[in-house]
């Protein structure tokens, strides 16, 4: 291999380069953005899948106070949206817990 030829592959190595960054740009643009490292519903709330209704709902009512955008000192509009999305999400899964047990026992969903 001579020295252009070594010239050679280096340019298309730098050419593949570029074009593997652009094409990872531009399918970037189709995914769907990376999810957190922690988008349990029921890590962010604090609580376990087996708790209560009733504690779950107490507890989302405090940290609610607490995180609340107009609370004073304590406010904070990105970690009361995140909670709130995780108390809807835990309220949906146990909506549909119900529906399937209601289908399995007979009754209408």
């Amino acid at each position: 291999m001579t020295g252009k030829d070594v010239e050679r592959l280096a340019q298309l190595c730098e050419k593949g380069t570029r074009f593997l960054a652009s094409l990872k740009d531009i399918l970037g643009l189709f995914a769907p953005p990376p999810a957190p490292l922690d988008q349990d519903p029921w890590r962010i709330l604090g609580v376990n899948p087996e708790d209560p209704p009733e504690l779950v709902k107490a507890v989302y009512r405090a940290k609610s106070k607490v995180l609340h955008p107009d609370a004073k000192g304590t406010g904070n509009a990105d970690a009361f949206k995140r909670m709130r999305d995780a108390y809807e999400e835990i309220q949906r899964q146990r909506a549909a817990e119900g529906e399937r047990h209601q289908t399995k026992k007979g009754g209408e969903p």
